[in-house]
């Protein structure tokens, strides 16, 4: 994989992650993905998902 494909991965999974809680905290979710702060909004993604 390349770097681009890596980073659009990384993109579109924190994008999938916003819509499944797009109504728990659109507004929240959509400023981390401006800021591309995926690795900390994934790591809260997960650990709600997994309680």
């Amino acid at each position: 994989m390349s770097f681009a494909q890596i980073s659009c991965a990384h993109v579109f999974a924190a994008q999938k992650q916003c819509f499944c809680l797009e109504l728990l905290s659109a507004p929240n979710c959509l400023r981390a993905l401006r800021f591309k702060r995926y690795g900390r909004l994934a790591r809260i993604v997960t650990a709600v998902v997994d309680t």
